[in-house]
């Protein structure tokens, strides 16, 4: 680990403990944040700034104009660097983006709504948003507040997801007419989509609002028309006029919503190609230049997991107990899960073998890779690739404050028998389908004589298609009447709400909305 960058020429990673406090005798730490003093050290190296910025800036040419760190480069100045990291056994992970542009002395960053996806990946893996520092210059933290169980190397990985990506959808805003073309202008772009584009007219608009330069656009709604989307800079003059030999809507000409604060999807991955400009370093246009992507935690800083958790209760049926937790590497696990369907695209499926652990059932690669070339949206040069994909995830998750208990096919049969459930279903969107998936394979091995006659239904409120849809009011008025959806007398609902977003699926379809969506549910929400 390391003290920070910023205010400094020279920054030394310390081997000793005893050395911190000359450290902060000589340096000036970034905006005055005093770091614990058990940091735990993983390397000694002399970083120099001017150096940084040099090799910060330098990658630059080989980034998408239009996409992640060189699109804030050059419309914001910001030269974005992750700092070395600081470890504490106390405080867990400290990560630091920050702005090293030699001219932003003095920039206030407040104005710049910017998601930023950190996740540490080792022996346990955390990710999260990192939140802007209040009262600093351009200056985003991400600390879990959580000490790291397990000894060994981890890895940072850091990217910008978006801009204003929690930014309000509001349809009336774009402004068109059905069959019309605009006589003449100056063309900025004519946009052929790499692949599904939903929705052409609004999309259109939306392209446009985020170019900068783009005031009107004309989409072409025929599904032989490669192009989609011609963005202008100016029209010569107002639309006119075609006529659709069969009444069918072919084009529809319009005018940008306003540039107040447009979303712009920064990310590199899977998406709907809004962006126009695909990235170009194998998906890592996104990320920031970090300084130290390694960094060690010894064998003598580590507490013991197996201690603690003989010491917690069992989890509560509490999301926020639940939720507070990491992924941990289970090295002890030998599972031999085998696809059933590999070629299928959508839910390949594996053989569970009802004699290993229960750990080896829940893991991520459960349902196979979908569509690992991107769906045909995007190039492969477009997908980052994470190394945590190279093999079957056997890690599990473990919330920090109690004991998840996963059950067995006995605990399962005993439960459902008991209290007379029926067997679960799953409904809402696409996104459902992978868990109704799992759910019908975790299911396949029970008694079938268990099941009673008190419904289960887990629903996600078909989110992914609410965000894309629906404006926050639009979405508020939808909760408040149980979202078209009722519960029997002693039924039990589970609202399986969203997932985290790191692309944008469909216009919209970002964290932000998600989280804003999320979080405006009341807790009874599917209480009878």
């Amino acid at each position: 680990a390391v003290i920070g960058l910023a205010g400094a020429k020279m920054i030394s990673l310390l081997v000793y403990h005893r050395e911190l406090n000359t450290l902060f005798q000589q340096f000036k730490l970034s905006d005055g944040f005093y770091y614990p003093t058990d940091i735990v050290v993983s390397a000694h190296k002399n970083y120099n700034i001017t150096e940084i910025q040099e090799k910060a800036t330098s990658r630059m040419s080989r980034l998408q104009s239009r996409r992640g760190v060189r699109y804030l480069y050059e419309k914001y100045n910001l030269l974005l660097v992750v700092e070395p990291i600081v470890y504490s056994t106390n405080h867990g992970v400290i990560i630091r983006i920050v702005d090293l542009h030699p001219l932003n002395a003095n920039i206030n960053c407040t104005d710049i709504d910017l998601t930023i996806w950190v996740r540490i990946a080792g022996p346990e893996i955390i990710s999260g948003i990192a939140i802007p520092k209040q009262n600093s210059s351009c200056t985003w933290e991400f600390n879990n507040n959580e000490p790291l169980a397990l000894p060994g190397t981890y890895e940072v990985s850091v990217k910008v997801l978006a801009l204003n990506d929690g930014a309000d959808r509001i349809t009336e805003e774009c402004h068109f007419q059905e069959n019309t073309l605009f006589h003449s202008g100056t063309i900025l772009q004519n946009y052929t989509p790499p692949g599904v584009f939903y929705l052409t007219e609004h999309a259109c608009c939306e392209m446009c609002t985020r170019h900068e330069n783009c005031t009107h656009f004309v989409a072409f709604l025929n599904e032989t028309d490669s192009v989609k989307c011609i963005l202008y800079s100016s029209v010569a003059s107002g639309a006119y006029n075609i006529t659709s030999a069969n009444n069918n809507v072919l084009t529809i000409a319009g005018i940008s919503k306003s540039k107040q604060r447009p979303t712009v999807f920064l990310g590199c991955g899977y998406g709907q190609g809004l962006e126009m400009n695909f990235c170009l370093d194998e998906g890592r246009d996104d990320m920031p230049f970090i300084i130290q992507p390694l960094f060690e935690v010894p064998n003598e800083e580590y507490y013991n997991l197996e201690q603690k958790e003989e010491t917690v209760n069992i989890c509560s049926s509490t999301l926020k107990e639940i939720n507070h937790g990491r992924w941990v590497l289970q090295s002890h696990l030998n599972c031999s899960m085998e696809p059933e369907h590999p070629q299928s695209q959508w839910t390949p499926m594996y053989v569970r073998v009802h004699t290993e652990p229960e750990d080896c059932w829940i893991h991520d690669r459960l349902i196979g890779n979908r569509c690992e070339d991107g769906c045909n949206r995007n190039p492969k040069s477009n997908l980052w690739k994470s190394n945590l994909t190279k093999e079957i995830f056997t890690y599990v998750w473990k919330p920090y404050d109690c004991n998840l208990l996963l059950y067995t096919d006995e605990m399962l049969n005993q439960c459902f028998h008991q209290n007379g459930y029926s067997k679960p279903t799953v409904m809402g969107d696409s996104v459902s389908e992978f868990f109704r998936a799992y759910l019908n394979k975790r299911f396949d091995s029970l008694n079938p004589t268990i099941y009673g006659n008190k419904t289960v239904i887990l629903h996600n409120f078909r989110m992914v298609h609410m965000i894309w849809m629906k404006s926050y009011s639009e979405w508020d008025k939808l909760l408040q009447h149980g979202q078209g959806f009722t519960l029997e007398k002693d039924s039990i609902g589970i609202w399986l709400n969203g997932p985290f977003l790191s692309s944008e699926r469909e216009m919209h379809v970002t964290h932000g909305r998600m989280s804003k969506f999320v979080d405006m549910a009341p807790p009874p929400l599917l209480e009878p």
